[in-house]
């Protein structure tokens, strides 16, 4: 039954391929599975699903990246369920009887990022919805506009909760906040039966800008073994297991970016430095003309000399804050005026005298987690 969203394989590929911003090779931390060895230890408690009572072995099924074909993680699956490409390019899996897994890749947004930041490496920008919005006002008028009939709907905590641990055990230095997996149950008018699984989560990486994502994984299977095989795929769900490799790779890839991300920084600071430079010759110059200038009007009556040297001292002040590419603000701890380093809207001081600058008319440190521990005052324009 196609959905009208983007859908994934696997709970698994979805984080593993659009969360890993860096990873951790930590074995007593983070759950691993190495490719040359798939036996593990699942995690089995009362309120997760148990292993399937079932004569068919269970065995780690890889699951690929659909662009680079890489593994990132596995899923216990039966044996005899088959890993399949969809007719969107993307894996699945088949099972005996007629059961179907399909999907396709994730769709991801960012928020809380520079608009300009965010066209030049054209990421998507939207902010978060929440899981059940997306169930009432996408999945459910979707699959009931196909003639699809809603059986019931529940949240599966345990393993949300399970699969948030494993990924933030993984991550380098962005932090997960929130990760839901809502699922429903439908009778299709084919007369077989689907469980969806709508997963979203949201997280914040290094620097400040966060991201956000949802996907959706539909399971269908004839109603005589439709239980059997949503109790299998939710025991999978509740026992994947990330990929070592993946994970390594992924460490060096951020390493490689951070390295990177220094070297632009450090190109940028040397051409602002030499730009400071030319522009300080090019203000002594106006500054030596305008000495020469002014000693002609020291002949003129005090009252108007005061009134001009009173403007021109308002002149040379933006001069300097355009040669130094500074702003003059005013303090609201003391309302005495001082500088700011010119490129943002709005910016914000506390009482210790650290300033922040943000382009993002929403930012407020007052409200944000990395700097709440404080308090923050907005600067004004107007300062001399």
């Amino acid at each position: 039954m196609p959905i009208v969203m983007k859908i994934v394989p696997s709970l698994s590929a979805l984080l593993i391929a659009s969360l890993l911003f860096s990873c951790e090779n930590n074995a007593q931390e983070a759950e691993y599975l190495n490719s040359s060895s798939p036996n593990v230890a699942f995690v089995n408690t009362s309120t997760m699903p148990a292993e399937p009572a079932q004569t068919d072995p269970i065995e780690m099924k890889p699951v690929r990246d659909t662009k680079t074909g890489r593994i990132t993680s596995y899923l216990p699956l039966p044996v005899s369920w088959k890993v399949v490409t969809t007719p969107q390019g993307s894996q699945g899996y088949q099972g005996p009887g007629g059961i179907q897994v399909s999907g396709r890749p994730m769709e991801m947004y960012y928020f809380n990022i520079d608009p300009y930041v965010a066209q030049m490496t054209g990421q998507q920008v939207a902010n978060p919805v929440p899981v059940q919005a997306i169930m009432q006002q996408n999945i459910i008028p979707s699959i009931q506009q196909q003639g699809g009939t809603l059986i019931k709907q529940y949240e599966l905590r345990e393993i949300a909760q399970r699969s948030q641990q494993m990924l933030q055990r993984t991550l380098n230095r962005s932090q997960l906040q929130a990760f839901d997996v809502v699922a429903s149950e439908w009778n299709q008018p084919n007369g077989s039966k689907s469980l969806i699984l709508v997963t979203r989560m949201v997280a914040h990486m290094p620097g400040g800008a966060s991201t956000w994502g949802v996907g959706i994984t539909e399971l269908e299977a004839p109603a005589r073994v439709f239980e059997s095989a949503k109790e299998t795929y939710l025991y999978a769900q509740a026992n994947w297991q990330v990929d070592r490799n993946t994970a390594m790779a992924h460490k060096a890839k951020m390493q490689q970016m951070e390295r990177e991300s220094a070297q632009r920084l450090a190109s940028s600071a040397a051409a602002h430095n030499a730009r400071m430079r030319s522009n300080e010759a090019a203000f002594q110059a106006t500054q030596r003309a305008h000495t020469s200038s002014s000693n002609a009007i020291l002949d003129m009556g005090m009252e108007g000399y005061q009134n001009r040297s009173a403007s021109q001292d308002r002149l040379r002040n933006q001069e300097v804050n355009m040669i130094h590419e500074e702003y003059t603000m005013t303090n609201p701890w003391d309302n005495r005026p001082m500088q700011v380093q010119s490129g943002y809207q709005s910016y914000y001081i506390n009482s210790q005298g650290q300033v922040i600058g943000s382009n993002d008319a929403n930012f407020n440190p007052n409200v944000h987690r990395d700097y709440n521990q404080t308090e923050w005052r907005k600067l004004n324009n107007g300062g001399q």
